[in-house]
């Protein structure tokens, strides 16, 4: 038998032995030895990550298998080669077919994204991992990026060469089912805001540049964009600073520099038109005060000569109604009169002086009746016309009142009408501006790969 020592000693040897670097990493992932496992990975060369054991499973196989926690699938994706996410075991399964049978939804995701083609690998028994996710009922989040992912290398071919062709609704929705595959990605972000800038829409391409640069901070590209874009809604100040804090990361950024002096010079532009609309409303607004003033005082000088008229119009009337009711008395009182002479004589009995042929005439009496009523009738007539006029004078005053206030509100729509031109005018002189921009960048880019095929 050995020495207390030397046994010691062999078995403090054997405890410390080296293993296999492969093997320990596949070793604690089927222990679920999750530090050590961690700890293997960080210390290990890329060669022996990438190994494979005696059934062609990989660390990431067993990794899927085991349920491993995301955050260690992350490092371990980040340590690996790409051909570890296609590296098919002695069952024809890739890491993804292994990821839709045990592992958790973020990250089959995780290894879905990082290799799209694995949804398209067809194992021994004829299947694929879309099709494993639909049998195992896995949640409807998985099966969609699933399929999304079988057709990916399709979208992003299809986008760019819309996008190339001007076809941008086409664009727009390529990228969108990118971005619906995999919403991390900047570039899709930055290319479907380009779609929906040169369709028009800068607002939507102000939130593709904003979620782009969320999650690219020091994307000097799409900060350029963003200052394009703030040119195109009209936002100069704002354009003005984003550019600024890009120079600030990036100085010598050329690209940065001519936009920086472009939104400048368009923001003194349009400064300037603004300026001179200002002015020119403020001077249309002067002149309708000036001609409402006018037509205000022609028209108080047309109801004071009115009311004068009518003034002098009553007065003649009421003198000539005044006339003929003094008429109308003095002849009723002659009447009167004379039929109590008659009666007083007829009641005495003499009735020899009493003229029947002039004024004691009985008949006398009723023409004297027939004449007070004509009169009657020729008074109610005059008032009847003067009222008669009154109503007229009030409807002319009311028409002359209504023409000039609907002279007014024209003058009013009329100034609105030359405001909206003026904001249009803006409008399209900033467009030219940025188009002119485009232009120059597209002429800028031709020259760049001229240069660069004379070079070659």
């Amino acid at each position: 038998p050995s020495s207390p020592s030397s046994s010691t000693k062999k078995h403090h040897n054997q405890k410390h032995k080296p293993p296999k670097p492969h093997q320990s990493l596949i070793h604690a992932i089927k222990s679920k030895n999750w530090p050590d496992a961690h700890y293997i990975l960080t210390t290990s060369p890329p060669e022996t990550i990438n190994a494979v054991d005696n059934f062609q499973d990989t660390a990431l196989h067993y990794a899927c298998r085991r349920r491993a926690p995301i955050d260690f699938v992350k490092c371990l994706l980040a340590a690996a080669s790409e051909t570890l996410l296609e590296c098919r075991d002695n069952s024809g399964c890739v890491p993804l077919h292994e990821a839709v049978l045990y592992a958790c939804d973020d990250v089959t995701l995780l290894i879905l994204r990082s290799c799209p083609r694995a949804a398209e690998v067809v194992n021994h028994v004829g299947r694929t991992p879309v099709e494993w996710a639909r049998d195992r009922n896995r949640s409807r989040e998985v099966i969609s990026i699933l399929e999304l992912a079988s057709r990916i290398d399709e979208y992003r071919a299809d986008s760019q060469k819309a996008l190339l062709e001007g076809r941008n609704d086409a664009a727009i929705s390529s990228y969108t089912k990118l971005i619906e595959f995999d919403n991390t990605n900047a570039a899709n972000y930055f290319q479907r805001s380009a779609a929906y800038l040169w369709q028009g829409d800068a607002a939507r391409a102000l939130e593709d540049i904003d979620d782009c640069l969320a999650l690219e901070p020091h994307f000097a590209a799409a900060i350029v964009r963003k200052g394009s874009i703030m040119h195109r809604l009209l936002r100069y100040d704002d354009g003005i600073v984003v550019l600024e804090e890009g120079l600030n990361q990036f100085p010598t950024n050329p690209d940065l520099q001519n936009n920086l002096t472009n939104l400048k010079h368009a923001k003194h532009l349009h400064d300037t038109a603004e300026t001179r609309r200002k002015n020119a409303m403020e001077s249309l607004r002067r002149d309708a005060e000036i001609a409402s003033e006018r037509h205000e005082r022609e028209m108080c000088d047309l109801r004071h000569e009115n009311d004068m008229i009518l003034e002098e119009r009553d007065a003649e009337t009421s003198l000539e109604i005044q006339k003929l009711r003094f008429y109308l008395e003095a002849l009723e009182d002659n009447a009167r009169m004379m039929n109590d002479v008659a009666a007083q004589k007829v009641d005495v009995g003499d009735i020899s002086d009493i003229d029947w042929n002039g004024g004691g005439d009985p008949s006398s009496s009723s023409v004297a009746k027939g004449e007070i009523y004509k009169l009657r009738n020729l008074l109610e007539n005059l008032i009847a016309r003067t009222e008669d006029v009154k109503t007229r004078t009030e409807e002319i005053n009311k028409k002359q009142v209504a023409e000039m206030e609907r002279q007014l509100l024209n003058m009013g729509t009329m100034v609105d009408a030359l405001h909206e031109e003026n904001v249009q005018l803006s409008k399209s002189v900033s467009g030219l501006t940025f188009r002119l921009r485009e232009e120059e960048v597209k002429v800028d880019k031709i020259k760049k790969i001229l240069t660069w095929g004379g070079t070659q």
